[in-house]
């Protein structure tokens, strides 16, 4: 991990400085870890720390050391190594101390693919910060760890989800060459999260800073194709809720239908029984009461009728009583 060397360095020169004045051999040995001479300064540092196995800054040197022979042979022993040397170091308890030994502990663990251990040194790491101390290269690292963890276990995915979040608040402060893995693994997390569009994004402005690279071209197309079964899977339940919603209307517009019909055919029936009751009921009347009867309807059809003439009557324009034109209004 290009960065976690970078900070190495850089820490080993800060405890240069710590360490001045100590023992010429430290010095030596630190002078060997800068130029790469990474088993001379184990032997140079072995020395020093005959009668000085306690020594802070030597054990801590020591640990680095391993790391570094770890990164440059590929030798896994020398990380298993370097532990009893970082524990040793850790007992100082100045906070200065504490940060880089849990740092680096940190990018041992991670070095070792036990990116929950890397996570927990990590953050131990990030404890010994006060509030006002931001370290860039430290949030790098735990999202990273915390990205290869959730990769690696399916029930910890979320952390893979967050630790896009993180590397989107980094995206400015790495280096530009660092810049198309940081996307990449922002695109692998949005992925993750089920949130293929961003996904597509992160993909797209990866390749456009590295087009040679083929995984994130793949996995821009894996993505794309899942963002459109996404976007049709959607446009299919709208239309599924739309064609529900038409459906209901209609059924609902059908029953009323259906009961205005009914209600419509109980009257008819309602009436015609009445007619039919009223005709068997004259049927049975005697002569004179049919006369009776035919005379009430008579009598009812001319009132009717000279009622409908009166409201006739009054609906017609009157003479309009102003003025002497004798026009209507």
């Amino acid at each position: 991990m290009k960065k976690v060397l970078i900070v190495i360095t850089a820490c080993l020169f800060t405890l240069q400085l710590f360490s001045f004045g100590t023992t010429k051999a430290n010095n030596k040995a630190v002078e060997s870890i800068k130029d790469s001479l990474f088993y001379d300064a184990e032997e140079k540092l072995t020395k020093a720390l005959e009668g000085n196995e306690d020594n802070t800054i030597l054990n801590y040197n020591m640990a680095l050391n391993k790391i570094r022979i770890f990164e440059e042979y590929n030798d896994r022993e020398s990380l298993e190594e370097a532990v009893p040397f970082f524990e040793k170091a850790v007992k100082d308890t100045s906070a200065q101390v504490q940060f880089l030994t849990n740092y680096n502990r940190g990018n041992l663990h991670y070095n070792a693919e036990d990116y929950g251990g890397a996570i927990n040194f990590f953050q131990q790491a990030a404890s010994k910060l006060d509030s006002t101390q931001v370290d860039p290269d430290l949030i790098y690292n735990l999202a990273n760890s915390m990205y290869k963890f959730g990769e690696n276990n399916e029930e910890y995915d979320s952390l893979m989800v967050y630790s896009g979040q993180i590397y989107g608040s980094l995206l400015d402060q790495v280096e530009s060459s660092e810049q198309p893995k940081l996307l990449h693994n922002m695109g692998n997390s949005a992925f993750k999260g089920e949130n293929y569009s961003d996904a597509v994004n992160y993909y797209l402005n990866a390749l456009k800073q590295n087009p040679e690279d083929n995984r994130t071209r793949e996995n821009y197309e894996i993505a794309l194709r899942k963002l459109e079964a996404q976007e049709q899977q959607q446009d299919g339940e709208s239309q599924e809720s739309e064609d529900g919603e038409s459906q209901e209307e209609q059924s609902e517009q059908q029953q009323q239908s259906e009961s205005q019909q009914k209600e419509e055919q109980k009257s008819k029936e309602k009436q015609q029984k009445e007619s039919e009751d009223k005709q068997e009921q004259y049927q049975d009347m005697s002569k004179e009461d049919k006369e009776k009867l035919d005379a009430e309807k008579k009598l009812d059809a001319l009132i009717q009728q000279q009622s409908q003439q009166n409201k006739d009557k009054d609906e017609k324009p009157k003479r309009s009583k102003k003025g002497l034109s004798g026009r209507y209004w």
